[in-house]
């Protein structure tokens, strides 16, 4: 092993090894415990995944290239109404009936349809509304990229 190799390693694993503490105690000290919960959420090195507060989240979006049409994973938190709208695309509703996740297709209609066809390519603002029973509306925006290709 080189010695520039050995020293990025260091670099590397030395700012896992002094994390910051969490939180100070009422004196400004931070507390062993929370130095060492640091450092070893730190290293996990996984993304915290955001709760369903809301009972809406938006996941994955899946092309279908061939067709110029996409499939849109929606996670919801409960039974309720799933609506998905905007300018340009065909408007979809689902009831579902329990939490988990939903597929939504992604369509373009009128003006954005015919830049879909002529220049292969059309981006839409889509809207997605959960209506959960008995609470109040949740609504996702994104823009989705509608591609025709062959």
């Amino acid at each position: 092993m080189s010695p520039g190799r050995f020293l990025s390693v260091l670099l590397v694993v030395l700012p896992l090894l002094t994390a910051a503490p969490a939180h100070a105690s009422v004196d400004g000290a931070a507390t062993q415990n929370d130095t060492i919960s640091r450092a070893n959420n730190d290293r996990s090195g996984a993304p915290e995944t955001p709760k369903l507060e809301s009972g809406l989240q938006l996941g994955a979006l899946k092309r279908n290239l061939k067709k110029g049409t996409a499939l849109m994973t929606v996670d919801v938190g409960g039974a309720g109404t799933l609506t998905l709208s905007g300018k340009g695309v065909t408007k979809v509703t689902k009831t579902v009936q329990q939490m988990g996740f939903v597929k939504l297709p992604v369509k373009a209609k009128g003006s954005a349809l015919r830049t879909l066809r002529r220049k292969s390519r059309v981006f839409v603002k889509v809207t997605v509304v959960f209506v959960q029973t008995g609470d109040s509306p949740a609504t996702r925006t994104r823009s989705v990229r509608l591609e025709l290709k062959g």
